[in-house]
């Protein structure tokens, strides 16, 4: 099967990081990849270093945040993915893939490429759009945009059962398949020494209103006035607005020397292995990939009761789940383990061996090629109905 693959960003984030795993998975299987991307950085070297060859095209989102909305904004974009629809149409022709993949529901030109070239198309949606997302919203209306999405692809893949509920009520449920990512997590390089025996928690994730690390702070404040002996390490890059927020917070609430502000860290998978509990507080993650992270170095995760998230988490086996927005159930929860370190490390245990077990390459590229596989069949068969019905 040869599959040519869209990213949205060059950049590594989640959705990324899974088209890089995927690619791996799938050329161990015998299959080609070859990968799309907006510009060349991180992500053309880490697919390039796999051995997937990578094209540059300009392409635009159409989607966009409520400060990018403006009609100047969305012509502005519309113009670029007409332009980059023909370079893509090209590439396309060119290469005679099997499969087009979209690796997220912010693009469409490869779905309009794929159409005009009859080359079957799947659509890859990592995330959450709207008010339960991060505020995503299509430049040309949820229900329009939806819809063609549902005519321009023969299967789309989502990565939880929270965005496939999301998508329901536009897409059949016959063309909705989820698929959990396969999430790496490379051996710990360099571990952290422990200096005290305080209670770490952390946190990892960009620093903004939607990962909600306010909660975590409040929750922290709660547990410092039993005279817990807990601090909080929050791990990612900062929106400025936000950032200041919770230092604020932190030295209004009385713990700013219980919190660490750490916004870049080359490896933090190290920080996490340091660390007794991973927190999630997010209002929307479409999966949790940071999540899964956790539980595979070992650490049970204390998670917002809200999207992927309550799909990752069994509540009182791999981790505990607690009521969004509601720090007083997240202290709670973070105090039973805090108090019973047997029950820490019987969590930990089952979270690592669940998350080895069900998340990992061989059963993701099997998945994919499967539902692939389905979208290529799909296709023929509307091929086929349409000449038939010509023929008639």
């Amino acid at each position: 099967m040869r599959i040519l693959w869209l990213s949205h960003e060059p950049g590594l984030a989640g959705a990324e990081l899974c088209l890089v795993e995927a690619a791996r998975g799938l050329q161990a299987k015998g299959h080609q990849v070859r990968a799309v991307v907006p510009a060349r950085a991180g992500l053309a070297d880490r697919l390039a270093a796999a051995g997937v060859s990578v094209s540059v095209v300009d392409y635009a989102w159409w989607v966009g945040t409520d400060a990018r909305r403006a009609v100047r904004h969305r012509l502005r974009r519309l113009r670029r993915n007409i332009r980059a629809s023909k370079k893509l149409l090209r590439l396309v022709r060119e290469v005679q893939p099997d499969l087009v993949v979209t690796n997220t529901l912010a693009i469409c030109s490869g779905a309009f490429a794929s159409r005009c070239a009859r080359i079957p198309h799947v659509w890859y949606v990592h995330e959450l759009f709207g008010k339960e997302g991060h505020n995503l919203f299509f430049d040309f209306g949820e229900s329009m945009s939806l819809r063609l999405m549902n005519r321009l692809s023969d299967q789309i893949v989502v990565n939880s059962n929270a965005v496939r509920r999301q998508l329901q009520d536009w897409i059949p449920p016959e063309k909705l398949r989820v698929v959990y990512n396969a999430v790496e997590v490379p051996p710990v390089s360099r571990p952290i020494k422990r200096t005290d025996h305080r209670f770490r928690l952390i946190h990892v994730g960009r620093l903004s209103p939607s990962k909600r690390q306010e909660d975590a702070i409040t929750a922290l404040s709660l547990l410092a006035k039993k005279d817990l002996d807990v601090s909080l390490a929050l791990v990612g890059e900062e929106s400025p607005e936000y950032g200041a927020f919770l230092r604020n917070l932190a030295r209004d609430l009385g713990v700013a020397e219980r919190v660490e502000f750490i916004a870049f860290m080359e490896d933090p998978f190290s920080a996490v292995a340091a660390s007794d509990v991973a927190l999630m507080c997010s209002r929307g993650e479409a999966f949790g990939r940071v999540t899964i992270e956790a539980m595979k170095l070992g650490k049970p995760v204390i998670g917002a009761k809200s999207g992927g998230t309550a799909e990752l988490i069994q509540d009182g086996w791999n981790g505990f789940l607690y009521q969004l927005a509601n720090a007083e159930d997240l202290a709670a929860k973070i105090e039973v383990l805090y108090g019973d370190r047997r029950l820490l490390m019987s969590m930990g245990r089952q979270a690592q061996e669940w998350s080895q077990r069900t998340l990992n390459l061989e059963t993701y590229a099997s998945d994919l090629i499967n539902v692939f596989q389905e979208a290529i069949d799909h296709h023929a068969g509307r091929k086929e109905k349409m000449a038939h019905s010509l023929g008639s």
